[in-house]
């Protein structure tokens, strides 16, 4: 019994582990969330784009992360030479087990 009072303990520490998480404030749940928001760094066009781009990193217990979710790499890999919108997708699951963030572009 002791030790799934620790498993808990470890689990709670790791959903409440501040600097592992993307700093840009967005609603979560505790088992499963999938929100998207406009980037701080928006561009703000007041159009979208008809080309779409996509670039996501990833991150699992906060302890292994990899990935390029670059606004940069969302252009390249949509085809993208001019941006005019930037949103952001996160998706976390059991609370921060798994955790990645998708960088959306359109643009021309």
């Amino acid at each position: 019994m002791k030790k799934v009072y620790g498993l808990c303990a470890v689990l709670v520490c790791f959903s409440l582990v501040g600097c592992a998480f993307p700093l840009q404030q967005m609603p979560a749940g505790l088992i499963a969330s999938d929100v998207t928001v406009p980037s701080w760094n928006s561009v703000a066009s007041p159009t979208v784009g008809s080309k779409t781009g996509k670039a996501t990193c990833a991150a699992v217990l906060a302890l292994f992360a990899s990935g390029d979710a670059s606004v940069k790499k969302a252009a390249l890999n949509g085809g993208i030479t001019k941006v005019m919108t930037v949103d952001t997708n996160t998706k976390a699951y059991l609370g921060g087990l798994y955790w990645s963030v998708t960088t959306i572009v359109t643009g021309e």
